[in-house]
């Protein structure tokens, strides 16, 4: 147990230490995981460094720590000892790890292990991820926290881009990671991208999207009116070109949008608040049998065990964490102090609480590396520092046990025999399981042409009531992009060079925006200078609600919801709610109006 997450070690040696007729410590002296060799190092190593240890529990801990063999005979212990670059050299200590690492995998694949048998142990996330990026230029399939999350993806990275113009078409830093993200996905050739982005980015939508059609890429069709946002996505995937060569990442993230689907308010804006609270932790689920090398923290794999382990970069050092150090009789009741440098110049009491805090910070470092080096079941790779003095503990620790053990070779220890103990059938079951795997394809194809919705039956639609529903859909699509009456013309020659209208409808609809605007119930609403348009506000039930057009004449606030189809009293609830929680944000609504879209353009004022 080490400090992390709230994790405090001294519960448990306390507990252990409690006189109390309920509580029973047992020793738990056979180690029935790992084979012999792996044992017997862990024994010697511990009960080296119990020596050093100078709290007294913990010191009886690891002195006490020594396990018992099971029947397993065999195994295999490395520990290399690597010097460190010299100075200037430009070469890190991490990447002669790396190429060490690849030599070591490469040694336990010539005695029949495979991938999955393997695991890399890292300390931190960062290290981790050098690694993977390292063994996957080696055509090494490695399976990581890292690698397994959805954000790493670059299909996926272009998707959300995407869906970040969806929710801000207008935003020149949108639309220009949507164009460098096209571009790294070689989906647009241009010579010079800094004089298409120039041009392109302040126009208006209707221009970007043809322009974007120009260069190579036609999102046009997932603007059609009134799909879903799962529609929507699908259509940019297909445009993308990842509808047929779609993999696993984009396969979950098209699930998650199809979960979020469901949810009261699936936008593209609240999309992205849902990605940017939970999405980013998203990952994709590995089917069992793939044959891949597993790379994760060392914390993560604490009651994991593996037939082989890497340990490959083992020269982290104890980092006292911050301390808060209490004071008598003053009006400040503590302090906190995170550096530890000139303790010597401090209170000496001040100095025994850092003391103790570095002593602490020892033992995390030293219950770390004793989860690290019990995973293993057959073989096990360290690699540390080679040091010529005094150095950092947990490297000074593997050095101190070279040097009692083979200080004539100090950079390259053994324990064991290197032979595999790994059944050679179950290496060939696994390779069975591979080539026999199917790869199902992502499949992505516009619905709206293959199923039509029957509007036929008599209880439930009549021909000219489904039109008038249509009709209100699309003219409330027109409205919500409307900031004014003179913007009418361009926003309904937007939707018609963007296929969303047909001539026909264009002028239709024109015609009956210009009575909606001349309606004596609304006229004000709709030439107001202080106005909002489908503006998200958070009620007192912190829910997100979105009024079709709020404006202010005079002083007072009108507020106008659109509806479709038959007037219903829910629609009256909505609009009262609407106006409740307005009040309580300082927004006072004198008038309301439902506003049915449609042929005849009902108005029904709300009392």
């Amino acid at each position: 147990i080490y400090r992390w997450r709230g994790g405090n070690p001294n519960l448990m040696l306390g507990l252990s230490q409690v006189q109390d007729e309920r509580i029973q410590v047992m020793n738990l002296e056979t180690n029935y995981r790992s084979y012999e060799q792996i044992i017997q190092f862990n024994n010697q190593l511990y009960k080296l460094i119990a020596n050093q240890i100078g709290l007294y529990d913990y010191k009886m801990l690891y002195e006490e720590s020594h396990q018992k063999t099971n029947a397993q005979k065999g195994g295999f212990v490395q520990l290399r000892l690597q010097p460190k670059p010299q100075r200037g050299s430009g070469i890190s200590m991490l990447s002669v790890c790396m190429e060490k690492l690849l030599e070591d995998i490469q040694m336990a694949e010539s005695q029949g292990f495979a991938w999955d048998d393997m695991a890399i142990l890292v300390r931190k996330n960062s290290d981790g991820q050098a690694i993977a990026e390292f063994l996957t230029e080696h055509n090494y399939k490695v399976i990581s926290n890292e690698s397994l999350l959805l954000v790493n993806s670059n299909e996926v990275q272009l998707l959300l881009a995407f869906v970040q113009f969806l929710a801000q078409p207008k935003l020149e830093e949108v639309r220009v990671n949507l164009v460098l993200q096209l571009q790294q996905h070689q989906l647009i050739d241009v010579d010079d991208i800094t004089t298409i982005l120039l041009e392109i980015i302040r126009i208006s939508e209707a221009e970007f999207i043809i322009e974007l059609k120009k260069l190579g890429v036609d999102l046009s069709v997932a603007f059609e009116p009134f799909n879903s946002l799962y529609d929507q996505i699908s259509a940019a995937l297909r445009a993308f070109g990842f509808a047929q060569n779609a993999n696993a990442y984009v396969t979950f993230f098209m699930d998650e949008i199809l979960k979020f689907q469901y949810q009261l308010d699936p936008t593209p804006q609240k999309f992205l608040e849902f990605w940017e609270q939970k999405g980013k932790k998203l990952s994709i689920a590995v089917p069992e049998g793939q044959n891949a090398i597993q790379l994760m923290t060392i914390h993560k794999s604490k009651g994991l065990q593996f037939p082989v382990v890497f340990l490959p970069y083992v020269t982290w050092s104890p980092k006292p964490s911050g301390i808060w150090i209490p004071l008598d009789d003053h009006q400040v009741k503590q302090f906190y102090v995170d550096n530890f440098d000139q303790a010597e110049f401090l209170p000496e009491e001040i100095q025994t609480l850092m003391e103790l805090e570095t002593i602490q910070s020892e033992m995390d470092s030293l219950n770390e590396l004793y989860v690290a080096t019990t995973r293993a079941v057959e073989q096990l790779y360290i690699t540390t520092e080679l040091l010529s003095g005094a150095g950092k503990p947990v490297a000074s620790y593997l050095n101190d046990l070279v040097q009692l053990v083979n200080p004539d070779n100090p950079e390259l220890s053994t324990f064991g025999e290197m032979k595999s103990i790994h059944s050679d059938e179950n290496v060939e079951n696994l390779k069975s399981l591979a080539e026999n795997q199917i790869i199902v394809p992502f499949i992505s194809s516009d619905w709206n042409k293959k199923v039509a919705i029957s509007n036929e039956h008599i209880l439930l639609w009549n021909e000219s009531r489904a039109k008038a529903m249509d009709y209100g859909k699309k003219m409330h699509a027109v409205l919500e992009k409307l900031d004014g009456i003179l913007a009418a013309d361009d926003v309904i020659q937007r939707f018609v060079s963007q296929g969303l209208l047909t001539m026909d409808e264009g002028v239709a609809i024109k015609k009956e925006l210009m009575n909606l605007f001349e309606h004596p119930k609304l006229k004000n609403a709709f030439s107001a200078y202080d106005f909002l348009n489908e503006r998200d506000f958070i009620s007192s039930r912190n829910q997100v609600f979105r009024p079709d057009r709020l404006a202010q004449v005079d002083g007072k606030w009108i507020l106008l919801d659109y509806k479709t189809g038959i007037p219903k009293s829910s629609h009256e609830d909505q609009i009262n709610f609407y106006a409740s929680e307005l009040k309580a944000l300082g927004i006072d609504i004198e008038e309301k109006y439902l506003v049915y879209l449609g042929t005849e353009n009902q108005v029904i004022e709300v009392v």
